[in-house]
């Protein structure tokens, strides 16, 4: 066999065997993709329960008061727990930050 065609067949072999390296961790990504959803920028999976995410975000909170889309979150969160007291209470922290954002609103409607 010439060196050229050897070239040629060793460089389409190369191709070859990233292309099913790629098919393959594409594919393995996937799967992690669908069992995750963001939230906060953060990827967290959606097999956690709803006290493990409060408790992520609850820790969030407590080390920026101000981070509205956490106290949001959290207000969805306990209203998902049927925990109105508590959704109400970081309800009312998110309002104090952004009393005039759409979350607030549709929150609003949510809880009372």
């Amino acid at each position: 066999m010439p060196k050229k065609e050897f070239n040629k067949n060793v460089i389409r072999l190369i191709q070859i065997l990233f292309i099913i390296i790629i098919f393959s961790l594409t594919t393995l990504n996937f799967e992690k993709i669908n069992n995750a959803e963001k939230v906060l920028g953060t990827t967290v999976d959606l097999e956690e329960t709803i006290d493990q995410k409060i408790s992520y975000l609850e820790g969030v909170v407590s080390k920026n008061l101000d981070y509205f889309d956490a106290n949001v979150e959290l207000s969805k969160l306990y209203l998902e727990k049927s925990d109105k007291e508590n959704a109400i209470v970081y309800f009312n922290n998110a309002k104090s930050i952004n009393p005039n954002s759409s979350e607030i609103l549709i929150l609003e409607k949510l809880i009372y």
